[in-house]
C-alpha cells in the first residue's frame, strides 16, 4: 500500500469519510489477498498524515508499532506452545501405541522440543505478520489525523477479476462512492 497515486490497467477508487474507515478497508483488502503494492491511499487527510514526520510523532508511531508486535508475538508464542504440546501428545501417544519402548526420558524431551519449537515459530510468525509492509501506512494511525475529510482507497491491477473482488470488499466497508476506470495499457 502506498500513498502515491498510480494506476493499472483496471482500477477502482473508493471514497471514505475519514482515515479510520479507509484503514479498515485497506486491512480487509489485504486480509482477502490483495497485495499491498496494488493498494494506494490518498486524499487530504492521508497526505497530511504521510507528511507528518516530526520526531514526536515518529516516536509515538514506533512505540505503537513495538507494542503491537510484542503483543502479537506473545499471543503467537502462547498459541504455538499449545499447538506444539498437542502435536507432541499425539506423537507420543502414537509412538507408545506402535512400539514397545515404553515410557522413558525421550517423552519429556519430545514434549519440551515440540513446545519450544511451537513457541519460537508462533512468536516469530506473529511478529513478522504484525509489521507493516509500507511505513507510511502506519503514520495514518496518529490520532491527530483522525478527522473527517476525503480519503480515497484505490486498487490497481492488470486483471479485471482482482478489481471485481476489490470493489465488492470496498462496498462491504461502506464506501461513500465507488468509481472504476481503465488505465493505460502497456504496449509490448
Amino acid at each position: 500500500m502506498a500513498t502515491a497515486r498510480r494506476s493499472g490497467r483496471y482500477n477502482v477508487v473508493a471514497e471514505y469519510r475519514d482515515l479510520e474507515s479507509a484503514r479498515r478497508a485497506v486491512e480487509a483488502l489485504q486480509l482477502r489477498g490483495v497485495e499491498a503494492a496494488n493498494i494506494s491511499i490518498s486524499g487530504g487527510a492521508a497526505r497530511e498524515a504521510a507528511e507528518d514526520t516530526s520526531k514526536r510523532n515518529m516516536r509515538k508511531r514506533d512505540v505503537r508499532l513495538g507494542e503491537r508486535v510484542l503483543a502479537r508475538s506473545a499471543a503467537g508464542a502462547i498459541a504455538g506452545g499449545i499447538i506444539g504440546a498437542i502435536l507432541a501428545a499425539i506423537g507420543v501417544g502414537i509412538a507408545l501405541a506402535v512400539t514397545d519402548y515404553g515410557a522413558g526420558v525421550w517423552i519429556p524431551i519430545a514434549f519440551g522440543a515440540a513446545i519450544l519449537i511451537g513457541i519460537t515459530g508462533g512468536g516469530m510468525g506473529a511478529a513478522a505478520v504484525s509489521l507493516p509492509l509500507v511505513p507510511d501506512y502506519d503514520i495514518t494511525y496518529a490520532k491527530e489525523h483522525d478527522r473527517e475529510g476525503e480519503v480515497f482507497v484505490a486498487v490497481h491491477s492488470e486483471r479485471q477479476e482482482d478489481i471485481d473482488r476489490a470493489q465488492s470488499l470496498l462496498q462491504q466497508k461502506q464506501a461513500l462512492r465507488l468509481r472504476r476506470f481503465n488505465g493505460p495499457t502497456l504496449q509490448r
